[in-house]
């Protein structure tokens, strides 16, 4: 009984979703821009 149950509520959707599919490519390099920024200045911070 249990193994059904566990069937049933498996997962949907089998395909993943991509939050950029809908985003516009300057949001998306603006993101990847902070990203890196962010990636930086954590580096520095635990160089000191």
């Amino acid at each position: 009984m249990l193994g059904s149950l566990s069937l049933s509520l498996g997962c949907s959707d089998p395909q993943p979703v991509n939050v950029t599919d809908d985003a516009d490519a300057a949001a998306i390099a603006e993101y990847e821009a902070n990203e890196a920024r962010l990636a930086a200045e954590s580096e520095a911070s635990m160089d000191e």
